[in-house]
């Protein structure tokens, strides 16, 4: 997203929406303030305190977007998130605490020597899908009267492709496998025709748009290189595809537009790609876009595994603001307590104990379940960390009593008694 596009006109937002009792303090009528502006300016943030002004609806504002009003109890600052229609919550989040880090990173950014990291694309040979991969459709299901065109055009194809997705809907597994029929019907298009794939991406069922993703990935090569990067904008999913085949020139100039424009549209991996890049610049945008992500959780979880960016800063705010929501789902929690106990945080204990220990709401995983595969984990993980043993009670009373004696060893990412 363009620095521009964060802009917006505060005299023009209170004329045009009528708020009744508040005007600019600090700032000229006509003046505009960015999240840019805001994050240089630390005494600018210091003057502004979170509110949630529950009358005001933030449908008007363009994500990201930072608004600064003043009503009778001070400063008052008005949040929309990448598209998030709704304040977030204060009680939740403590925005001041997000910008600051930002700032932060910008600096840490503007300080950076220049990228000395090339990206090239690599040279992955391609390997044609074997038939014989895939099992044979029901002898009795739609998709097996689909027959392959007789006839090798563009047009045959495209009703063929049509005539597989139309057989498919309503007929696909709970769980999709690499072997599915659907997928082996999908990848008879071959290489020249992944652009009608492509085409029928995003029709509403999440298993055809996995058999038609992992088509065009099993169809990449060199031929059609032009023609998935081409799609890689409009459809974000493809960055799975680019990074298994190894287009990372081609990817760079549209992956880093991408994390500017919409980046919580992104699969997780576009961010690990992302930061392959060892540029600074990219990095803060990765940063960013997390700070601006209500729930960060999992994108963290995957790029603390496969990169080695640090995302401490954004891990424990996160950390403070599930501690104060109720509504986050258990396996989120999870995985938090999971990441922050690994570095070395008290807190991220106190959240696995809270999981496996039954305070906090089960009723917040998927099922009864989920929540005792989370609880499990939680146990085993706070063991693994820990060293403790014996029941539930018993390892809730050791954290309690041993929390101000441990220190946590990085060199065995564990916590030990302090010396």
């Amino acid at each position: 997203m363009g620095k521009e596009s964060w802009r917006i006109v505060l005299g023009t937002i209170l004329c045009g929406f009528a708020l009744s009792g508040f005007a600019l303090s600090g700032f000229a009528r006509a003046e505009t303030l960015s999240l840019d502006e805001l994050v240089r300016n630390k005494e600018l943030l210091k003057r502004v305190a979170l509110t949630k002004p529950a009358h005001l609806s933030t449908s008007y504002a363009p994500p990201g977007t930072l608004v600064t009003v003043t009503g009778t109890k001070g400063k008052k600052l008005l949040v929309s998130y990448n598209g998030s229609n709704s304040p977030l919550d204060p009680d939740q989040t403590d925005l001041a605490e997000r910008v600051e880090l930002l700032h932060s990173y910008v600096k840490e950014a503007e300080s950076a020597s220049p990228p000395s990291f090339k990206p090239a694309n690599a040279d992955v040979p391609y390997t044609p899908p074997d038939p014989a991969a895939y099992n044979p459709p029901a002898a009795d299901s739609p998709l097996a009267k689909v027959n392959v065109p007789t006839e090798n055009s563009k047009a045959a194809w495209k009703d063929y492709v049509s005539k597989v997705v139309a057989a498919l809907k309503g007929n696909t597994p709970r769980n999709a496998r690499k072997d599915d029929p659907g997928l082996g019907a999908f990848v008879k298009v071959g290489p020249t025709n992944v652009d009608l794939l492509i085409d029928a991406f995003d029709k509403g069922n999440y298993i055809v748009d996995y058999y038609l993703l992992r088509a065009v990935d099993a169809l990449a090569c060199e031929d059609n290189r032009t023609v998935i990067i081409g799609q890689l904008s409009s459809h974000s999913s493809l960055i799975d595809v680019v990074s298994r085949v190894g287009w990372f020139a081609d990817a760079k100039p549209i992956l880093v537009d991408l994390l500017a424009r919409q980046p919580d549209d992104l699969p997780n991996e576009a961010f690990v790609l992302a930061v392959s890049y060892q540029d600074p610049q990219i990095n803060l945008l990765v940063r960013r876009s997390l700070l601006e992500c209500n729930s960060p959780s999992f994108r963290l979880r995957v790029l603390s595994q496969k990169t080695q960016l640090d995302i401490s800063g954004i891990l424990l705010l996160r950390l403070k603001e599930i501690r104060v929501n109720p509504g986050v789902y258990l396996d989120e929690a999870y995985y938090v307590g999971e990441m922050a106990g690994g570095i070395g945080q008290i807190d991220g204990l106190r959240l696995l104990v809270s999981i496996f220990s039954g305070t906090f709401d089960e009723s917040r995983a998927f099922s009864p379940e989920s929540a005792k595969i989370y609880q499990n984990k939680s146990r085993e993980t706070f063991i693994r960390l820990t060293g403790a043993t014996g029941s539930d009670a018993e390892l809730v009373s050791w954290l309690k009593d041993n929390e101000s004696k441990i220190r946590f060893d990085p060199a065995t990412k564990k916590f030990v008694r302090a010396e």
